[in-house]
């Protein structure tokens, strides 16, 4: 009877396991494809000069790196989270040259977002069908 206990509970343990990771995965998936349509509105905004809009996409992917940094930290995936932090700050750069008109610092701290995003999907990105991907 012990035995039969320590099995099924091995199996749920293995199974909220699995299901919680899928789960932080799915999350992590759906936080990437709102940062592809933050960034995209980040530059053309940029490009236009419409700073409220800037604030108002860098300010999203601010959040959304701070829980990207959570994510690969909790992974063990130290040099993902140093990226994740570096985008997140690089983020709040744009946020706060924005707001004091300094659009050649923002320039700068959009260029450090993008390095941050490429350098992190360079390493832990595999790409699939179309533009899509997947957590090497």
């Amino acid at each position: 009877m012990k035995k039969l206990v320590a099995i099924v509970m091995f199996v749920l343990m293995t199974t909220f396991v699995f299901a919680t990771t899928a789960t932080e995965e799915q999350q992590y998936q759906e936080r990437m494809k709102r940062t592809g349509g933050y960034m995209r509105m980040l530059r053309e905004n940029f490009k236009s000069n419409n700073r409220e809009k800037v604030i108002s996409a860098a300010k999203e992917l601010e959040s959304i790196f701070k829980q990207e940094g959570k994510f690969w930290t909790k992974r063990g995936t130290s040099d993902a989270a140093k990226l994740s932090k570096e985008a997140q700050d690089a983020a709040r750069a744009i946020v706060t040259a924005s707001k004091k008109s300094e659009d050649d610092q923002a320039a700068v701290a959009l260029k450090n977002l993008t390095n941050s995003c490429t350098a992190c999907h360079a390493a832990h990105r595999e790409l699939t069908s179309g533009c899509s991907g997947r957590i090497k």
